[in-house]
């Protein structure tokens, strides 16, 4: 075990271990952990699609992404994104 890590948990117990009980500190280290595991994931997503789709990095930088990436990914989106454009004209 990490000894900083330890020294932190040690502190959080010292400082808050009496305002809750402990059903309510299992419950936050599960979602916690839960979280930590979904950020992950997230993150390891965004990189694949950054470094091996390419236009990818663009669309999430700017927002946007080309028709031409969106009908070659998503082209069930791009058909809705240009049939809700037409009705407005």
């Amino acid at each position: 075990s990490d000894p900083v890590s330890r020294r932190k948990f040690d502190l959080f117990n010292k400082a808050f271990a009496h305002l809750f009980p402990i059903d309510i500190v299992r419950y936050a280290i599960l979602v916690h952990a839960a979280a930590a595991i979904v950020l992950i994931h997230a993150i390891l997503i965004h990189m694949y699609m950054a470094f091996w789709v390419r236009g990818s990095i663009k669309g999430m930088i700017e927002g946007k992404v080309s028709a031409k990436w969106a009908r070659k990914h998503h082209p069930r989106w791009a058909r809705q994104v240009l049939n809700e454009e037409e009705e407005k004209k």
